[in-house]
């Protein structure tokens, strides 16, 4: 069986939404420093102009690499391996690879903002973790999903007990729960230390700002390890 879906790693994304910014920062920094100086009548302009490149640039080389980052894959499922060969080739993606049902550890599942994950982790020397995305209602991956979910109820029950895989999402991890109870701990903190030290309206707007942003990681580590399921 085959299916056309989205392959990605959210360890290259956080590096793409990252890094751009700081790599940029040397030419705008090499700008102000030396060209400024040559031009000191029009500094006012040079700052503005190296500004807006800069934000420009970096919107630019963020939105590319993030979008490199993931890439159309033809899935095929064995007896019991899958492999995956990138229609497109690139340098975060230059090789297709197999991976093997026992060499998975966990597999988890999520829906965000009109999209279907599924997130493996593995004992596998390149691609330890990645996930699997396809817009909602995509043809392929409802079957895609059921598959490997029919593959792992078969493996749990034929393997040993410390082997069986796990399902649990990115949200049910150790990580993201200490994240969510840091984010709900500055939900509090952060209106006492404006009330003691004073606020302003630009304070006011980067807390509910916060909050925003903050939010759906809280209420899905909540609903997802703590709400009690019927």
């Amino acid at each position: 069986m085959k299916y056309t879906l989205t392959f990605g790693r959210n360890s290259q994304l956080i590096w793409a939404l990252i890094l751009p910014a700081f790599i940029l920062l040397i030419p705008l920094l090499f700008t102000l420093e030396y060209i400024l100086v040559a031009f000191p009548d029009r500094g006012g302009i040079i700052v503005i102009t190296a500004t807006v490149l800069y934000i420009g640039f970096d919107i630019w080389l963020t939105l590319s690499w993030v979008k490199s980052t993931t890439a159309e894959a033809e899935i095929t499922v064995h007896e019991d391996y899958v492999e995956f060969c990138f229609l497109k080739k690139n340098i975060f993606h230059r090789s297709d690879f197999t991976l093997h049902f026992n060499d998975i550890i966990n597999i988890g599942q999520d829906n965000d903002r009109g999209y279907s994950f599924l997130y493996f982790e593995c004992r596998h020397a390149s691609y330890s973790k990645f996930f699997i995305r396809a817009k909602e209602n995509n043809p392929d991956f409802e079957p895609f999903q059921q598959k490997i979910q029919s593959m792992e109820s078969e493996f749990n029950k034929v393997t040993s007990p410390e082997l069986r895989l796990t399902r649990k999402s990115i949200y049910q991890k150790r990580p993201m729960i200490v994240l969510a109870f840091m984010f709900f701990f500055f939900w509090f903190a952060f209106p006492i230390f404006m009330i003691i030290g004073g606020f302003g309206w630009m304070m006011v707007a980067k807390f509910t700002t916060f909050v925003i942003v903050s939010s759906p990681i809280v209420i899905k580590v909540y609903t997802q390890n703590y709400m009690k399921k019927n």
